[in-house]
Parts: C-alpha cells; sequence; structure tokens
C-alpha cells in the first residue's frame, strides 16, 4: 500500500470494498469501466483494496485515509511531500457520474 498508494507519482482513484458488501457487489462492473477508462485516458491510475481480508494499514491511517463505509473512493493527489486525498462525496455511483467528478477534481490545483 505505501509503495503503490502513499509513494505514488501520478493521480490515482481507489476503490475500498468488501466482496460481502452488496452496494460494492453492484458497483463492481461500473467501477471495472471506470478504471479503464482512466487507464485509456492516462488522467489517472486505478485500485481497489479489500478491506473484508485486509486492513487498512497505519501509515493509510496517518495519511487521512478514513473508511467509513463501503465502498468508499478516494481520490489519491501526489503533492511535493506527501499525498492530498479527496473522498467522492455522492451517493450517486454511475460511470458518468464518478468520471465527471474525477475530471472536475483533477482540474484543481493540488
Amino acid at each position: 500500500f505505501d509503495e503503490v498508494v502513499l509513494k505514488t507519482k501520478q493521480d490515482m482513484l481507489v476503490e475500498f470494498y468488501s466482496p460481502m458488501c452488496g452496494h460494492c457487489a453492484h458497483f463492481a462492473p461500473s467501477y471495472a469501466q471506470i478504471a479503464q477508462f482512466l487507464g485509456h485516458s492516462g488522467d489517472a491510475l486505478a485500485a481497489r483494496m479489500d478491506l473484508y481480508h485486509h486492513q487498512v494499514p497505519r501509515s493509510a491511517k496517518a495519511a487521512g485515509f478514513d473508511i467509513q463505509s463501503f465502498p468508499t473512493l478516494i481520490l489519491v493527489r501526489p503533492t511535493q511531500s506527501s499525498v492530498k486525498l479527496v473522498t467522492y462525496p455522492r451517493w450517486r455511483r454511475d460511470v458518468n457520474t464518478v468520471l465527471s467528478w474525477v475530471k472536475e477534481e483533477l482540474a484543481k490545483p493540488v
């Protein structure tokens, strides 16, 4: 987690999910499309973390990752010394809505 997410040099959208979560299972195909789009566009990387089988590392908690529900989407934006975290603020999680939010956030300075 530290090497891939906290030390990223590129913007990254991370989904935190549980395989036991019905909302997560419903959202999984949409997130796959989002990840594919981001990968092809080069706008950001996409990653997922299963929090049923893995715990949020202490280093992530120290960096400000706060997972209160599933699925949670966090846009990780690298800065010169750390990362800036932007949590997806909406309940609506369709492909177009999430991608629009990502593009809005990427247009903002870090």
